[in-house]
């Protein structure tokens, strides 16, 4: 199989991320706007619900075959084996899953929210079968983005034609659903030329099933604080807190998504690496993964917090200014969150140290549900912001001592006080300019515009690498453009 550009897989990824949020961050303030605090709320605690039966019908194994099967991807017999044994597994999962939701659905608690709850569940299925860890296994991302793009279109046109007022909220979650998992049928019959469907194999599918429980018992634990609090606000307090609370959480989430994405792409080579024995290839990849990705959390982190006020006002209204704290915490909690998420993806991972990352999932979670029972009844989405950031580091500092025998931390990170001090300065260089009489939407991007200058600018005066490569690269590209004009 040729070998892919990985600056071109994280390029093409962050473009699928980018495009497949653009939805949610245009489609959540519109429908913010239409449908009101209360049945944003209503749709997003059906979500919340579903997710966890999206997590036990998905069972960790998207994130395992995504390893596992770059094992086999030079060969498409054993690939196709391989596939057929993980959807097995995933058919099984799922219908059990199903069974358990529609038991939930008849208790006299989720009685009014029904309709809502089938609507979602459609995307169990729709996830658990998207296939989206065989395009990563292939390196696929080009036709990844492209999908996505198409997908992300149809939905949006679908939004604006026929969510038109506060009545349409269960067509919204119809469009979200499809949003979601409308790229399973395009992947099912894209994967002809990938996966020989027709062969019949002997199958092993227990030989699979340690793995996939240890990640799964990781996700399990990483939704815990991810989920149940939007949950437990549900029923601790009302939709109305959970609607707040959604929208603090929803801007955060697209940034951490786009950053995250880059962890996603390293997964396939990094772990193809450490089976190989290629450990200077390794080393190397996961610095720069990790520079990039500290270079762009931290500076977004502080972005947040700065803009906050603006961005709730601007896209979601004046009933969701109340969120501001939670989002303030929620950005902090990013960093952390982002940290995590590559020292899981790139570190335990392709070392196969998921049992100790387990750990360090489970104690975030048990910190959470505790947290949340106290927190959440007293300040409400408040206190399940606090909860969840104080969760995310638990799980930070035992993943540092669970990975500081497998990688050089300093080696690894040793770069990060440059990130810091850029950040710094450029925030209390255009904190002033919270002080200019202008429109919100002008206020976030002059404020985006001169932080992107600054920062890049101390970093170049600090002869950061990444910096310095990006300006070659431009430069380099700009003078082709010229050369050929001649």
């Amino acid at each position: 199989m040729k070998k892919k550009s990985v600056k071109l897989n994280i390029i093409f990824n962050m473009l699928r991320v980018c495009c497949g949020i653009l939805f949610p961050l245009i489609s959540f303030p519109y429908a913010a706007h239409i449908l009101g605090v209360e049945n944003i709320g209503k749709i997003q605690f059906c979500n919340s619900v579903v997710n966890y039966f999206i997590l036990f019908a998905g069972l960790g194994i998207n994130i395992y075959a995504a390893r596992e099967g770059v094992r086999y991807r030079d060969n498409k017999d054993k690939l196709s084996k391989f596939a057929k044994e993980i959807i097995s597994i995933s058919f099984i999962s799922t219908t059990i899953s199903y069974l358990c939701l529609l038991l939930i659905i008849r208790m006299a608690y989720f009685k009014e929210y029904e309709i809502l709850l089938l609507i979602c569940s459609t995307t169990i299925a729709l996830t658990t079968f998207n296939l989206e860890w065989l395009y990563q296994i292939i390196e696929e991302f080009k036709y990844i983005t492209l999908r996505t793009v198409s997908i992300q279109i149809l939905s949006f046109t679908l939004l604006i034609c026929f969510v038109r007022d506060k009545n349409d909220y269960v067509i919204y979650a119809v469009i979200s659903a499809l949003a979601v998992g409308g790229n399973c049928f395009v992947n099912i019959y894209h994967s002809r030329k990938i996966i020989n469907w027709r062969k019949k194999y002997i199958y092993d599918v227990k030989r699979h099933f340690y793995s996939i429980l240890t990640i799964f018992s990781v996700s399990l634990s990483t939704s815990i604080y991810l989920s149940l609090d939007t949950v437990m606000i549900g029923v601790i307090r009302n939709d109305v807190e959970v609607g707040l609370y959604s929208a603090a959480v929803k801007f955060n989430s697209v940034v951490k998504t786009i950053i995250t994405s880059i962890s996603t792409v390293l997964l396939s080579r990094l772990s193809y690496y450490v089976i190989r024995n290629k450990n200077d290839l390794y080393e190397n990849l996961l610095r720069r993964g990790a520079n990039v990705i500290l270079a762009l959390v931290i500076p977004s982190c502080l972005g947040i917090i700065l803009l906050n006020q603006e961005i709730l006002f601007l896209f979601c209204g004046t009933e969701f200014l109340s969120a501001s704290f939670a989002c303030i915490v929620l950005s902090i909690n990013m960093i952390f969150s982002v940290i995590d998420g590559m020292l899981y993806n790139q570190v335990c991972l392709p070392h196969g140290l998921e049992k100790n990352a387990s750990k360090a999932t489970v104690l975030g979670a048990l910190a959470n549900l505790m947290l949340n029972i106290f927190f959440i009844d007293r300040w409400g989405f408040n206190g399940a912001a606090v909860t969840t950031l104080v969760s995310e580091f638990i799980v930070f500092i035992v993943l540092i001592f669970c990975v500081k025998n497998t990688i050089d931390l300093k080696y690894i990170f040793g770069k990060a006080y440059r990130y810091i001090f850029a950040s710094g300065v450029m925030f209390l260089l255009i904190y002033p300019l919270k002080l200019l009489d202008i429109s919100e939407i002008s206020h976030i991007i002059l404020t985006a515009m001169i932080g992107v200058i600054i920062y890049g600018l101390c970093l170049y005066l600090q002869k950061d690498e990444l910096v310095i490569e990006m300006i070659k690269s431009m430069s380099k590209s700009v003078f082709e453009k010229i050369n050929k004009l001649d």
